[in-house]
């Protein structure tokens, strides 16, 4: 029987505690390439570790990390980015003695020495596509929440990452600014880019992801399409609370 296609990203039983804390504890998860996957669940839960995992910001206890069939559990976090995955934090991290431009091209330091001539030419394209073209030359706190993040988003797609981390990036956002980032990532998407959202909106999970991972307290309790993922008792228990179950 023919094997289907290699998964951009599989994590095998990954875990990552300090100390006596097992923030993440023996999490398997396989990330096709072109879709938007979302990981729920409540604050410690362990979403952002497992982010910090896949980048190798948070050593692993156990486990095994893949990218396109390539075994990088031991490698460093810069060459992680040299594998096409990039990422985003929950507090915007912007140079404010920078303009928007040079913030962009901040995210060409990831990317091999040999491709960045390459790619400079391809920084006004990103701003482009992310609707920061007008603001380049001024400086982030100049700037709404909403275009901040959209700026963080340019640095982090300017290298051409086939996987992008999105680490709660419409946190603090108004209505308007949520539906913008939400259909940038549309638009991200049909462009090929893989993304894996950790956000504690349900409703734009729902709205924008393909397919849903829920946590709680380390471990993996759900998965599969959205609507599936938020309606399971574990999830709807441990990420909206008692509560919402005994008044469903």
């Amino acid at each position: 029987m023919a094997s289907g296609p290699t998964p951009l990203l599989e994590l095998t039983d990954v875990a990552v505690h300090f100390g006596g804390v097992k923030a993440v504890d023996g999490v398997s998860i396989t990330l096709d390439e072109g879709l938007i996957y979302g990981i729920m669940g409540s604050n410690g839960s362990g979403k952002s570790t497992l982010l910090g995992a896949v980048t190798r910001l948070n050593p692993l206890t156990r486990g095994r990390l893949e990218f396109d069939g390539v075994d990088f559990t031991r490698v460093r976090p810069h060459q992680v980015a040299h594998l096409g995955v990039a990422r985003t934090f929950q507090t915007v991290r912007l140079i404010d003695d920078r303009t928007v431009a040079d913030n962009v091209r901040l995210g060409l330091d990831t990317v091999p020495r040999g491709r960045r001539r390459e790619l400079e030419s391809t920084v006004d394209e990103v701003m482009e596509r992310v609707g920061i073209t007008g603001v380049r030359r001024m400086r982030p706190s100049e700037l709404s929440y909403g275009m901040q993040r959209r700026v963080e988003i340019a640095r982090a797609i300017v290298g051409r990452p086939r996987l992008l981390l999105l680490d709660e990036p419409t946190a603090g956002m108004n209505t308007g600014e949520r539906d913008e980032i939400s259909e940038l990532m549309r638009a991200l998407q049909r462009e090929g880019l893989t993304q894996l959202l950790v956000e504690h909106d349900v409703q734009m999970m729902v709205d924008v992801c393909d397919y849903l991972f829920g946590m709680n307290q380390g471990e993996l309790i759900a998965e599969g399409d959205p609507d599936s993922v938020v309606a399971d008792e574990a999830v709807r228990e441990s990420y909206l609370g008692k509560r919402v179950n005994d008044d469903a």
